[in-house]
């Protein structure tokens, strides 16, 4: 079930983030637990951007810059053993008003040596 109305969901816009590398410790295997790999982060804000575009003001929308250096941050400074972990934290770091859900995307482009790109995909709500 869904916690917006069908007109409220349709107003929502997106501010996207797209291949944010992050150098990080994740992973369950002893070699990810002392080197850093990278993780590329695709992100999806929903959110009602109309306010800051009639106001031009950063206040009124995300700072995707700093949002962006906060994610890095969280993944530089937490281990994970998991991608769904890591996926989790990212998505509990951004969904603080104005967004109203996201989408994280986060995948280890060089866990499989070169035969496909593992990854996981999550959607969250803010109530």
């Amino acid at each position: 079930m869904s916690i917006y109305s069908p007109i409220e969901k349709s107003e929502l816009d997106v501010i996207f983030i797209r291949d944010l590398k992050v150098d990080c410790i994740l992973g369950v295997l002893p070699e990810e637990r002392i080197r850093a790999q990278t993780v590329i982060c695709d992100l999806e804000l929903h959110l009602n951007v109309r306010d800051a575009a009639q106001s031009g003001s950063l206040l009124d929308t995300v700072d995707y810059s700093a949002l962006a250096q906060g994610i890095a941050d969280l993944l530089q400074r937490e281990c994970f053993y998991l991608l769904e972990s890591a996926a989790e934290a990212v998505a509990t770091h951004c969904l603080k008003p104005p967004l109203r859900s996201v989408c994280i995307s986060l995948s280890k482009p060089l866990a499989l040596a070169g035969n496909g790109i593992p990854g996981v995909r999550i959607v969250r709500h803010r109530l």
